[in-house]
């Protein structure tokens, strides 16, 4: 009921309100030129840096090129996912040859545990060690922080 409410009412009244006649009515499409791979234009396409071991890393994939290609270390190549999910490698226009590696076999490099359970102390010549700036010399002891229980108990004795 809706789709017809939709198709036989609403949709010819749009058309009616807002629709626009062209200015010219010839066809200014182009034609595709020759050599021209469709394929190619409408895909995803990406610049990608080649490593010093030949590889491409494309998300999360990496891509080694053929090794005959050894001047290409550090210089920019363009990879392109074509719509069936193929991958094309192109360096200035020539299409370069590639495998993709398993993902396991590029092993990141394991970093040495640090392991900090040393106490710091500070060094004799520590400024935290040193008498104080004023001149006087520290105590030997420092005071209590509660007074002693015998002056509380004279205290009690004479108030």
């Amino acid at each position: 009921m809706a789709n017809g409410l939709l198709e036989e009412v609403f949709l010819p009244e749009i058309n009616r309100r807002f629709s626009i006649r062209a200015r010219e009515q010839t066809d200014l499409h182009r034609v595709v030129e020759r050599g021209c791979v469709l394929e190619e234009v409408l895909c995803v396409i990406e610049r990608r840096v080649v490593g010093k071991d030949l590889c491409v890393r494309w998300r999360n994939r990496w891509l080694q090129i053929d090794t005959r290609r050894a001047g290409l270390a550090g210089k920019r190549v363009t990879v392109k996912q074509l719509a069936g999910g193929r991958l094309v490698v192109d360096h200035q226009g020539e299409r370069l040859s590639f495998t993709e590696l398993k993902s396991g076999s590029l092993k990141a490099k394991r970093r040495k545990t640090i392991l900090n359970n040393r106490q710091w102390k500070p060094a004799a010549s520590h400024p935290w060690t040193r008498a104080p700036a004023c001149g006087a010399p520290l105590p030997a002891s420092p005071a209590p922080a509660a007074p002693a229980r015998a002056w509380q108990a004279g205290k009690r004795k004479t108030g």
